[in-house]
């Protein structure tokens, strides 16, 4: 008997395509309890040509190591056209940032929030993630604010936005992404675009919110801790929160005290 897709084939397909290359660790920590299933059905969709891999030399590894992503191919995105409605503008195929090793690890930093996030609604379904948009919304229609007063403007691209629904309510949060390789200077000119962002009010013309929060997850405490300092020095206040990988799991990352807001001791969840 040939191979067939099944129901649950389609929301894998979908959730590879839209957070555009994923680990297989990744899918495991989004669907799985355990390793051995999630590995054969994958093979088997790669195999059947659902679904590509690639081998990404991951440079900064010591020693290096291929990293193994997985990513949508023609065959699975005719699935979701079929299944989703989706059209060209929602499929992400390979693209030179899967075979870089740098915008690599930051879309798979990205991904280890954004299925941890999924996980934990799927295992609390009062909450949702209504939306989500990647960087490449952003990049395909850029929102430009004007900085400390200079006449030059300067793009938002956030590593991720998501709207997220709970008892009624939503909120909206940008994500930002931190692998410690950026200097502290590159990250104060980032938070000062969001900063010039919410006080330009372009937040209710685009969401049509006046409150949306900006999380920032990076490598350590250590890190958080100063990220938090830079964020404060140019005025951010508690709408900006500051977590690490390691906490933000999916038994943590809505309901726990796990984020660290400005000018508070204690930390809060994000629910």
């Amino acid at each position: 008997m040939g191979f067939r897709l099944s129901q649950n084939d389609l929301p894998l397909l979908k959730v590879v395509n839209d957070c555009q290359a994923l680990t297989i660790q990744q899918l495991i920590t989004w669907r799985w309890n355990s390793a051995n299933p999630a590995y054969t059905r994958v093979r088997q969709l790669v195999q059947e040509g659902y679904l590509e891999r690639h081998f990404v030399t991951m440079v900064a590894a010591t020693p290096m190591a291929a990293t193994q992503v997985l990513t949508i191919s023609p065959l699975g995105a005719a699935v979701l056209a079929r299944t989703y409605g989706y059209d060209e503008s929602s499929i992400y195929f390979a693209s030179p940032q899967i075979s870089n090793w740098k915008t690599l690890q930051t879309l798979l930093a990205t991904n280890d929030f954004r299925v941890a996030l999924l996980r934990a609604c799927a295992d609390h379904p009062e909450h949702e993630v209504v939306e989500w948009r990647n960087e490449a919304v952003f990049r395909a229609k850029p929102i430009y604010v004007s900085v400390n007063g200079k006449e030059k403007r300067k793009p938002l691209f956030p590593d991720g936005f998501f709207i997220l629904q709970h008892a009624g309510r939503r909120s909206y949060n940008f994500v930002e992404c931190d692998n410690g390789t950026e200097t502290y200077a590159q990250f104060r000119g980032q938070m000062e675009v969001y900063q010039s962002y919410i006080a330009s009010g372009l937040h209710q013309e685009n969401f049509g919110v006046k409150s949306l929060n900006v999380l920032v997850v990076t490598t350590t405490p250590q890190r958080r801790d100063r990220l938090q300092q830079v964020t404060a020095q140019i005025g951010g206040g508690q709408r900006y929160r500051f977590t690490t990988y390691e906490q933000a799991t999916p038994q943590t990352v809505l309901t726990s005290p796990i984020w660290q807001r400005i000018g508070e001791d204690e930390a809060q969840s994000l629910i």
